[in-house]
């Protein structure tokens, strides 16, 4: 393909399209913020667009040509020039029907979406070319066959959200988190944050459940049909995918001594991943390690600094953070790690050595007051938790990226295991 190639839309900032764009070919792979449907057409340097919110009906009215489903949707998010025309394709219902047909989903399984945008008009669409037999859509301005978001109750459905982000951390969302229990299956069109409040009900559930990830892997093998590029190797769903959840950041949690540092920086090596230990982070920025800020002015100050690190943090792709074991208390950290990446708990047996530059837990007796105070959190907030029986680094590393390849492989069997006929 001649020409640039990239995503428009606001915002950008978090956009994961390049990391995958660039597990699927070898053409650079931008991102134009400062580009609208208005000026970027008119860039002469320009070949092909992906468009997200909130540009994707406004460049449907620039095109010149629309496939049948951006016509039906009034929404486009591929634009491909071709001599001098710009055609548009939506490859976001395109995406959707692919993660459907992956998750073969019984098709008298009710189906009901949140929000009434231009994503949920794909969404929607998707749904009924599928073969879904009764799909009902919900909105704050609900339109003609609409319901009101009060007119919601929890039943066994597959619960689809294409609201934004913000939308679930407002005051008043549009349904209670808490009434999902029922839902047969629950997925958020947003991956940042990769756990939104909807999604980290549905963990807190067992309910199957899927951010925009999914979909992002399906519209972006879809384009391909349109773009005349030529893929690294056979393009695979679950391999993309698997590559791409490979790209969040992880958060290492547990008691004192469990290996968290030491495993994480040995585990940063075989993974060729970013290393953070956020103890050094807040002696850096304090001057004093974790121990003296405790033993000098109290925990409470500590876990002021603590906070302050975490929410600090500047996560490069595949990021491992090896958090404080006492991080997890402040629910605004556990929010935090939820928001931003998978968190994995290594647990280990209770050590006859306890290490006395640790004041909290100084002692045996103290290890096992605190370890009851935290462990039900540990599990409570652990996307993976790890049994570490050895004192070999290398057998628990070898422990650990199992626990967490598993867990990958395993993201998709998780939805459909239980729920497809």
């Amino acid at each position: 393909m001649k020409g640039r190639f990239g995503l428009i839309g606001n915002p950008l900032t978090h956009s994961l399209s390049p990391r995958l764009h660039g597990f699927m070919h070898t053409i650079p792979y931008e991102l134009f913020f400062d580009l609208t449907p208005d000026n970027a057409l008119l860039d002469p340097s320009i070949a092909a667009i992906n468009v997200t919110s909130p540009y994707k009906h406004r460049m449907y009215q620039q095109c010149d040509h629309v496939s049948e489903f951006a016509r039906a949707t009034q929404a486009v998010n591929l634009v491909l020039k071709q001599g001098q025309d710009w055609n548009g394709y939506n490859t976001d219902v395109e995406g959707m029907l692919l993660v459907l047909q992956h998750l073969e989903l019984a098709q008298d399984i009710p189906v009901d979406i949140l929000g009434n945008g231009s994503t949920s008009h794909s969404m929607l669409l998707a749904c009924h070319q599928y073969g879904f037999k009764s799909v009902q859509v919900y909105a704050r301005h609900p339109q003609q066959g609409e319901l009101s978001f009060s007119q919601w109750q929890p039943h066994e459905s597959f619960l689809i959200s294409t609201l934004p982000a913000a939308a679930w951390t407002v005051s008043s969302p549009p349904i209670h988190v808490d009434a999902i229990h029922r839902q047969l299956g629950v997925m958020d069109v947003n991956y940042v944050p990769v756990h939104s409040p909807l999604i980290a009900a549905a963990k807190r559930m067992n309910i199957p459940w899927m951010n925009g990830l999914n979909l992002l892997v399906g519209q972006a093998l879809q384009a391909m049909k349109y773009l005349p590029i030529v893929p690294r190797t056979s393009l695979d769903y679950a391999t993309l995918l698997h590559q791409l959840w490979k790209t969040i950041p992880v958060f290492l949690i547990g008691m004192p001594g469990s290996g968290k540092s030491t495993l994480g920086r040995a585990w940063t090596q075989t993974q060729q991943r970013p290393f953070i230990d956020l103890d050094d982070i807040i002696t850096n920025q304090t001057g004093l390690p974790p121990h003296m800020i405790i033993q000098s002015e109290g925990e409470v100050k500590f876990r002021h600094e603590e906070k302050a690190a975490l929410q600090s943090l500047s996560l490069l792709p595949g990021t491992i953070v090896a958090t404080g074991g006492g991080t997890i208390l402040d629910p605004e950290n556990q929010a935090w790690m939820q928001a931003h990446g998978l968190v994995i708990y290594l647990q280990q047996p209770p050590r006859e050595f306890i290490d006395p530059l640790r004041p909290l837990t100084a002692t045996p007796m103290m290890y096992e007051q605190v370890f009851k105070q935290r462990q039900p959190i540990y599990q409570s907030l652990a996307d993976i938790t790890v049994h570490i029986t050895t004192q070999h680094i290398n057998e628990a590393i070898s422990l650990l990226e199992e626990k967490y390849e598993r867990y990958l492989s395993g993201f998709w069997s998780k939805f459909t295991s239980t729920r497809s006929t």
